[in-house]
């Protein structure tokens, strides 16, 4: 099974004034949770990540980034949702994924309005009534990904 994990930036980054990868630049609470799950590392996660930035829009982890401080809001939004939404539906396209997972506050669900569209895929919403329970979900749903991972490579 394929998934892809969709997570929106965060306002908490690491403040060194160097570029370094998206995955390492992004220091929130949702952040801890995947490079706790993943020991700091996607190279053997059981998922693929890309990062909805406010700044730059669809990031690969390994993209080095600069440091930055911008809000998602709706004109940005609909600023980058063409970019983002082709750019998500050809990597869709291209890796065969079973899975989409997508962790995204309001304001970032409008830069992916409609990519789903006409794609075969099952879209996994991370949903809860706060951070904390969010949180909780993102947290069991990679739990999952990673049991049902080990049960693959065994087999």
């Amino acid at each position: 099974m394929k998934t892809l994990l969709v997570q929106s930036c965060s306002k908490r980054k690491v403040e060194t004034r160097r570029p370094v990868p998206a995955f390492e630049r992004y220091d929130g609470y949702f952040y801890r949770i995947i490079k706790n799950a993943v020991d700091g590392s996607l190279s053997d996660a059981p998922f693929d990540l890309r990062i909805l930035s406010a700044e730059h829009g669809l990031l690969h982890p390994a993209e080095t980034i600069e440091y930055y401080d911008r809000e998602m809001d709706a004109e940005r939004a609909a600023e980058l949702r063409p970019a983002v939404v082709t750019e998500l539906r050809t990597l869709v396209g291209e890796s065969e994924y079973d899975h989409i997972v997508v962790n995204t506050g309001k304001a970032y669900e409008a830069a992916l309005a409609g990519f789903q569209e006409g794609l075969e895929i099952d879209v996994i919403r991370i949903e809860g009534r706060g951070l904390g329970e969010k949180g909780h979900h993102l947290k069991e749903l990679l739990q999952v990904l990673a049991e049902d991972s080990t049960i693959a490579q065994a087999h």
